[in-house]
């Protein structure tokens, strides 16, 4: 009877032992299984994370190409700017180029009719005088027998 009580004692012990592992082999179970749920939303958590990034890069991708290509229309468009420019300020050189001959020979023609007035006037001949004005304001005196063989013609400068 010792000895049944005894072998009864230790199935006891070792049933009890064995209930205590299976509840702490449970409980491990278990604790591996919330783990396993935690992993599973953070992973979850992680590819909607990485397709949003994804979609954060396409369309940073995309405003990089509009913005390089816009880059691209603004250098050249400067470039369209400077050549253009340069070409204005050729003709313009030419311009005050044309208009510095022009100055000289409007010169050298007023004072060639201011000397022939003064001959005129020194000569004590009264002849018949045409007064011109041009547009600057310069008054010129013609003798009119030295006008009446041109051929007049008037032209409107500013239509």
């Amino acid at each position: 009877m010792t000895t049944t009580n005894a072998a009864a004692q230790e199935i006891h012990d070792f049933l009890l032992s064995s209930k205590a592992t299976a509840e702490r082999l449970e409980a491990a179970i278990t604790s591996a299984h919330a783990a396993e749920m935690e992993r599973g939303q953070a992973i979850s958590a992680i590819q909607q994370t990485a397709a949003e990034t994804h979609g954060w890069v396409n369309s940073i991708r995309a405003t990089l190409g509009n913005v390089s290509t816009q880059l691209t229309e603004l250098f050249s468009l400067t470039k369209y700017l400077e050549n253009w420019i340069r070409q204005i300020v050729e003709c313009c050189k030419a311009i005050i180029c044309q208009v510095q001959q022009n100055t000289g020979m409007l010169l050298s023609l007023h004072g060639l009719v201011k000397s022939l007035e003064m001959t005129l006037r020194r000569t004590g001949i009264d002849l018949p005088v045409l007064e011109l004005e041009n547009p600057f304001g310069v008054r010129m005196a013609l003798p009119y027998q030295l006008c009446n063989t041109w051929e007049v013609r008037i032209k409107c400068l500013y239509t």
